[in-house]
């Protein structure tokens, strides 16, 4: 599911598009968009499906609780647990990702690369800074005991993946 949504990503941004072209690559990376909706990164509705935005993800998700987890949930969970909650946030949910921590961590780095060559500054500048931190944000979740620092850099998240 991850990898229908970074396809789409990188062909349609985070705006709808066509549901048959949502089917076909659905159908290309061998999931089905319905699966891609329950997975909770996909809205498909009216002949049209886009990405949700990371501020549409439910805000109770816990990696330990959904029965389709995906990598591209976890990347924007930790985008998103960093912006409100801060390196201990972040934290908790690094420990709790177990073996996704490693696959978010490349995929933050492949969509820094996607926006940057499709110059999309601000969404480049969210995942360069994610990449950045990666390591200090394992070891304040080794830690555990790190302050709550809220950075700010992820509020408009209006285009963002």
């Amino acid at each position: 599911m991850s990898r229908f949504a970074i396809t789409w990503f990188e062909t349609k941004g985070m705006d709808p598009g066509p549901y048959g072209d949502a089917e076909i690559l659905a159908t290309a990376r061998g999931v089905a968009v319905e699966g891609v909706v329950q997975a909770g990164i996909l809205e498909a509705s009216g002949g049209t499906a886009r990405l949700l935005r990371r501020h549409e993800l439910d805000p109770d998700w816990s990696p330990a609780t959904d029965d389709r987890l995906t990598v591209w949930e976890c990347a924007q969970h930790v985008v998103r647990h960093l912006d409100d909650g801060g390196e201990q946030a972040v934290g908790h949910l690094i420990d709790a990702l177990g073996h996704c921590v490693d696959a978010a961590h490349a995929l933050a780095f492949r969509l820094y690369g996607i926006c940057d060559r499709k110059k999309l500054g601000n969404d480049a500048l969210i995942w360069n800074d994610l990449v950045t931190q990666w390591s200090r944000l394992i070891d304040s979740a080794d830690e555990g005991d790190s302050p709550p620092q809220p950075s700010g850099l992820f509020r408009d998240d209006s285009r963002s993946p």
